[in-house]
């Protein structure tokens, strides 16, 4: 299933107002929270190839995580939980640093693998979705600003 992918406006956007609903009945006295999806940067697209480590592992697209999350906000608005779950935006986190397409950031930036361990002066791993630790921190704050938001 390496390169199975929901189309955002069908059955993604049903399973995630159902995942949302069910959250809250389950629990009926928590304050929610949804999380946008991350930009993918441009040259990961297509396929994934285990073998030769081409394309995305699981498919990315560039362009996929806006449609993705305007498909979750319409999913979560769209249930009748929906006033008891609160937002946290790491999409424009991230596009506040990297801007919205980019290969790199910052530009030019340089990051490898070493002994396991990515090293670098990136804030994402190159041509991948995932960071480097002072990114990672700084989604982590997010989460925490976001978390003390909803408990405040």
């Amino acid at each position: 299933l390496d390169n199975e992918r929901l189309e955002p406006q069908g059955v993604y956007r049903g399973l995630l107002a159902n995942i949302t609903q069910r959250l809250a009945d389950a629990a009926p006295r928590a304050k929610l929270l949804w999380v946008t999806t991350t930009p993918v940067p441009r040259g990961i697209g297509g396929y994934c190839n285990k073998t030769t480590g081409q394309g995305g592992c699981p498919p990315r697209r560039a362009a996929d995580p806006p449609l993705y999350n305007a498909a979750a906000a319409e999913a979560v608005a769209s249930v009748p939980a929906a006033p008891r779950v609160a937002t946290l935006d790491l999409y424009r986190t991230v596009t506040d640093t990297c801007g919205v397409s980019y290969d790199r950031c910052p530009e030019g930036c340089t990051g490898q693998k070493v002994n396991g361990t990515w090293v670098g002066d990136c804030y994402q791993i190159p041509l991948n979705v995932h960071f480097f630790p002072a990114a990672w921190q700084q989604l982590g704050g997010a989460y925490v600003d976001a978390i003390g938001a909803l408990l405040s």
